[in-house]
């Protein structure tokens, strides 16, 4: 696990998981009232705009869920799963 910024006082820790095994520290590490951030890309499109998906303005969306519950699911070694159960 990639740990990019640990901050004990306030709680704060920005991470990135590289394996399966980092998935299930998390899961360990994570509470219920835990605020998980992430950022991501979307795509902003005119109402008379139906092109392709790559067409369009791209912004960076910050996302903020607070978590309720969380599942740890090993389909296969391939195949792992971290659920959340989260408010928005």
């Amino acid at each position: 696990m990639l740990i990019s910024r640990l901050r004990k006082k306030p709680g704060i820790a920005v991470v990135t998981p590289e394996s399966t095994e980092d998935l299930w520290i998390l899961r360990r590490v994570l509470k219920s009232g835990d605020i998980i951030t992430s950022h991501t890309k979307r795509v902003i499109k005119n109402q008379k705009e139906f092109t392709r998906p790559d067409k369009g303005e791209r912004i960076t969306v910050k996302l903020s869920v607070q978590l309720e519950k969380i599942f740890y699911r090993a389909y296969s070694p391939y195949v792992i799963h971290l659920d959340l159960l989260r408010k928005i």
